[in-house]
């Protein structure tokens, strides 16, 4: 099968829970751009394929126009309501319609933060059929966060009479076309039941009603659910305090792919022209380990600690 690689960017001024404090709107908008020319860049050196999604393709080249990127505009049609945590995340449901409709081929919708360290095309190869399906599975991850009690919960609002134990990142999700087909048809009405409950549900991002559509469609043995997470494919760096146990930087490192949630800054400044992977992997480690950067760190986890413990991230 054909292998593809997407990204979402969708422009939206509502983004009111991102990681980073941009000055400007125009100012975020460049480094997640920029996060994704690194992104595609190294996905190119695998000789992969790599699109950026967005809602405003004319918006994206006034603010940055890049010599690198495949840009696609497509329709977003989903409603959201004002308030809402991580506000375009929501649009990935607009995302799996389109990817639905991608016919035979096996599609990869990933966060702009990733960085393919290790070769990873050959694994993916072997993993792409029309049966099998790539989740990243985050539940040792996000029970620290929240805790077993306030997931129950939550999930009990969209109608799931108990809850699986088990929670898919939205940042790493890949399947054939049928897959995204049925993905978004359990979506739809999981979502609807999240808009009525928003007021309980509304500092969740879609990681909660795209599990619980997923614990369905597992239900319907259609597809082979794979965690890409226990293969290596993927895993989540945090160089800020958070409230689970990370794995070691170099255990992390033996990933293909490492997302880094709290370092977009640093992948927007990093200098692509002579990418390669190793170089990459000596450089963001001389960066993470640096003096400034264990500073801001320590920082960080007093005011967390001792001001707003609830802002500890998973």
């Amino acid at each position: 099968m054909k292998i593809h690689f997407y990204g979402l960017l969708h422009i939206a001024d509502n983004d009111i829970n991102i990681n980073f404090k941009p000055k400007t709107n125009d100012e975020k908008v460049k480094i997640y751009i920029k996060n994704s020319e690194l992104l595609a860049k190294s996905l190119y050196e695998d000789n992969i394929d790599y699109t950026l999604l967005t809602n405003n393709k004319k918006e994206l080249n006034r603010i940055h126009k890049s010599s690198i990127l495949k840009i696609k505009e497509i329709d977003f049609k989903t409603s959201i309501i004002k308030g809402s945590h991580f506000y375009p995340c929501y649009y990935r449901i607009d995302v799996f319609n389109f990817l639905s409709k991608q016919k035979n081929q096996f599609s990869f919708l990933i966060d702009l933060d990733i960085v393919l360290i290790r070769s990873v095309i050959t694994k993916i190869r072997k993993l792409a059929n029309k049966k099998n399906v790539l989740v990243n599975d985050i539940t040792n991850l996000i029970l620290p966060a929240y805790g077993f009690k306030r997931i129950n919960f939550e999930f009990s609002l969209l109608k799931r009479k108990k809850w699986k134990k088990k929670w898919y990142g939205a940042d790493f999700i890949a399947g054939p076309d049928i897959f995204f087909k049925d993905l978004h048809k359990f979506i739809k009405p999981l979502y609807k039941k999240f808009q009525e409950n928003f007021e309980e549900l509304k500092n969740q991002g879609d990681e909660l009603f795209m599990s619980s559509a997923i614990e369905e469609i597992i239900e319907t043995k259609k597809f082979k659910i794979i965690d890409a997470r226990s293969k290596k494919i993927i895993g989540r760096y945090w160089s800020v305090p958070r409230k689970h146990r990370q794995e070691s930087f170099e255990e992390i490192f033996k990933n293909n792919m490492v997302h880094f949630l709290a370092d977009k800054k640093f992948l927007a400044e990093y200098n692509i022209k002579n990418f390669s992977k190793n170089k990459f992997i000596y450089d963001f480690k001389k960066y993470n380990f640096s003096i400034i950067k264990k500073f801001k760190g320590t920082t960080s986890l007093l005011y967390n600690n001792f001001i707003k413990s609830n802002r500890l991230y998973y």
